[in-house]
């Protein structure tokens, strides 16, 4: 039998070590509670420092709309941006993009990162652009895309596009026209389309999925 004051020392180190193991074994479950899931930790990341969500937006997801120039790239893209939506069409025009947004917005299916590559097939105005923004007020992130096309309206367009995203601070610039200047060689010979999977479109992806992950 053992001695009292010995009982007591046994007692109380039993006790000590439930309450440590209690403890572990908490602290591991809130710790899987907590921790993203495969696919979530980058978008984890882009959430710092983004605006409130407004309505109409659905959380952790990614809506992409663009041009002809997009369909270029858009299996790289849905390839970096798992779970992207992506609505690309030939001849697309920022307007046109326009009211597909308003569209998915209406009906709760525009995602709360929202990248805009428009403005190959026409020029842009500050009306336009004035549009867009009310359009998308409330997006945790707008991403948008620089211009590179062989057109007259090509610099104007993405002066646009830079003086915007300088006044908006969730607005972040995937500046594809700075890039593709230094590359002529990714594009076909109209200086304006990319190879399908070729350089040039994994690149385009690849500064666009910079810029959504962007802190």
């Amino acid at each position: 039998m053992k001695p009292p004051l010995l009982r007591t020392i046994l007692a109380t180190a039993a006790s000590l070590s439930a309450g440590l193991l209690a403890f572990v074994t908490v602290s591991a479950h809130a710790s899987q509670r907590s921790a993203p899931q495969h696919g979530q930790l980058a978008h984890t990341r882009t959430v710092v420092g983004m605006a409130p969500l407004g309505r109409g937006f659905v959380r952790d997801k990614i809506t992409a709309v663009g041009d002809s120039v997009m369909i270029d790239y858009q299996d790289e893209l849905m390839r970096f941006l798992p779970g992207v939506s992506v609505h690309a069409y030939v001849g697309q025009q920022f307007i046109s993009g326009l009211a597909e947004l308003q569209a998915l917005r209406a009906s709760d299916q525009l995602g709360a990162i929202v990248v805009v590559a428009l403005g190959t097939n026409g020029p842009l105005s500050p009306t336009l652009m004035s549009q867009l923004l009310t359009t998308l007020n409330g997006a945790a992130r707008i991403v948008l895309v620089t211009n590179y096309v062989d057109r007259p309206w090509q610099n104007a367009n993405n002066q646009l596009i830079l003086a915007t995203a300088r006044t908006h601070p969730h607005i972040v610039v995937a500046n594809w026209a700075a890039r593709a200047t230094r590359h002529p060689g990714w594009l076909y010979s109209d200086h304006t389309h990319l190879p399908i999977d070729g350089p040039g479109a994994r690149e385009l992806a690849w500064i666009i999925r910079q810029a959504v992950h962007r802190p």
